[in-house]
């Protein structure tokens, strides 16, 4: 074992009073505790106390940190770190003459002052960023779970899918997470509390233990940006079959408008999306004291030259079927399926319409559709 040295001169270092031993009787192996906050102890020759020729010691084995006076001791390693025989789980306040083990290496920690001779002071190596990742998932995981029902209600109450709105929202989740785990690794961190109890409860402050910062960083973007971007997909396309509000081409060539009893109808756009055809309508009730209904179900059909009827689903629909005296109105109407894709030509039927007049049937004749591709 060694200690890390940061300049080629030795002598005698005064210390606090507080040192490690190894060993008994003559040859006892003795290092002071520097006079500094953080210690670390490990088989990397970076330690500021190096066990290299201890093959059971993890490179970043265990941290000793001073707060108040006293020393604590925390865990770092797989392996394990024990102080009487007890494996550590926690922050470990050390007394005068508690056994160290860390991998095969047996130490005891002393306080007392000394002065012991040494090559040159320990180089000063900070505790290295840590993450706790499995808390910073969990934001991250509720946060997504919010944005992801907020988006979900939009969709349906707004009528759009919001294609921007999307990306832009799991864009900020993934800021939010990697905020978080930047915090955590490079925030303040407080030391281990003075010592208020007897030596089973000495362990009150929670250990620095978590995932190195640069893979929970990576652990953070794959799971919460690639991870949340396939989640933000499944849930839009699973939310815009069941709502029927999709994104598609428009297959319109130009608006139609037909005029009829009370009524003035224009066909805006017809959206062929993966599972719908959506006929934008915009409705005018030319009367001025007769309110006019316009239901879809079983009585509004879109269909093409060669007889192919597609009939309207009103709960996909955005569609308010009473137009007020005066009033225009737009709405969609949400059609399951497409007509051929080689037809050009289709019409908008509703069956009935319902006011202080009864109209047998209201026909858009003539929409030239585009076709596909």
């Amino acid at each position: 074992m060694r200690a890390a040295s940061s300049s080629a001169q030795g002598g005698t270092v005064p210390t606090a009073g507080d040192y490690l031993t190894a060993g008994d009787g003559p040859g006892q192996w003795r290092w002071p505790l520097p006079d500094r906050e953080v210690v670390t102890i490990g088989r990397d020759p970076g330690m500021d106390l190096c066990l290299d020729s201890d093959e059971r010691v993890s490179r970043r084995h265990a941290q000793l940190r001073r707060s108040a006076g006293q020393w604590w001791i925390a865990d770092l390693s797989t392996n394990g770190t024990f102080v009487n025989d007890r494996r550590l789980t926690d922050w470990w306040q050390l007394r005068d003459r508690d056994r160290i083990r860390i991998g095969g290496t047996d130490l005891t920690f002393h306080t007392g002052v000394v002065h012991t001779v040494i090559e040159s002071p320990p180089s000063r190596h900070g505790a290295s960023a840590r993450v706790r990742t499995g808390r910073v998932m969990l934001i991250a995981i509720v946060a997504k779970g919010i944005e992801l029902a907020l988006n979900s209600v939009l969709t349906f109450v707004t009528d759009r899918l919001g294609s921007g709105r999307w990306l832009v929202s799991n864009a900020g989740v993934l800021f939010i997470a990697v905020a978080i785990a930047l915090f955590d690794a490079f925030g303040h961190r407080e030391p281990p509390p003075a010592d208020t109890g007897t030596t089973a409860d000495r362990a009150t402050s929670p250990a620095r233990r978590g995932t190195p910062a640069l893979a929970a960083l990576l652990v953070v973007l794959l799971l919460v940006g690639v991870g949340g971007y396939a989640a933000t997909a499944g849930v839009r396309y699973a939310v815009g079959y069941a709502s029927g509000v999709e994104a598609g081409p428009d297959r319109l060539v130009k608006p139609v408008t037909k005029n009829a009893t009370g009524l003035t109808l224009t066909v805006q756009k017809v959206l062929y999306t993966k599972h719908f055809t959506r006929v934008e309508l915009s409705v005018r009730n030319t009367t001025s004291s007769t309110s006019i209904t316009m239901p879809l179900f079983e009585n509004c059909v879109f269909s093409g030259s060669d007889g192919t009827t597609l009939r309207a689903d009103s709960f996909k629909s955005q569609w308010t079927k009473t137009v007020p005296p005066g009033a225009l109105q737009r709405g969609t109407i949400t059609f399951p399926g497409h007509l051929p894709d080689r037809i050009t030509r289709a019409s908008l039927s509703f069956g009935h319409t319902f006011g202080s007049f009864n109209v047998d049937a209201v026909s858009i004749r003539g929409i030239a559709l585009k076709t596909a591709g």
